[in-house]
């Protein structure tokens, strides 16, 4: 008995009694026996190139497969790129609208005479030229020629105007 019978046995007779452990032993070296006097047949060469045409084949299409995803993968991320750039090209270079104040809206400012867009400033503008008419006269003693209507008249004018003050901050 060799090396691998011995150890072959020892695990055998784990199993199983030593006689019959030892019949399994010759069951196995006859069996060997028989296959190494009738080896297997070699395959012909029709058929190994085949086999091999097949492989190359697989292995080519594996290739084309792995260089279309790398292109693919390639394309994706210059395009991520690209459109990363653009984002920021956008947001980096864009003209920002000239500030008008928030209070006043923009179609109030689309002409050189505001007083003519709103309406409500149109008004005011008119108190306040007619005030301003009104003082003047007073001052240059158009009004009233005694001088206690003019400064009546200029108290009244001066409360007018602050009269219309408050109404302007008022809106």
């Amino acid at each position: 008995m060799d090396y691998k019978e011995n150890e072959l046995k020892e695990l055998l007779e784990r199993f199983c009694p030593t006689k019959e452990a030892e019949q399994m032993i010759h069951d196995f070296v006859q069996a060997e026996g028989v296959i190494k006097q009738s080896p297997a047949p070699l395959p012909d060469e029709e058929s190994i190139k085949k086999i091999k045409a097949d492989i190359t084949r697989i292995l080519l299409q594996k290739k084309k497969y792995e260089a279309s995803k790398q292109l693919l993968y390639k394309a994706a991320s210059v395009a991520a790129l690209l459109a990363v750039a653009a984002i920021a090209g956008v947001l980096f270079f864009k003209k920002s609208a000239p500030l008008t104040p928030p209070m006043i809206a923009d179609t109030v400012w689309e002409s050189d005479d505001i007083s003519v867009d709103d309406s409500e400033l149109a008004t005011l503008y008119a108190e306040i030229e007619q005030t301003e008419s009104e003082l003047l006269a007073i001052r240059m003693n158009e009004r009233d020629s005694t001088n206690g209507a003019a400064v009546t008249a200029v108290t009244d004018l001066e409360m007018e105007l602050i009269e219309t003050g408050n109404d302007f901050w008022k809106g």
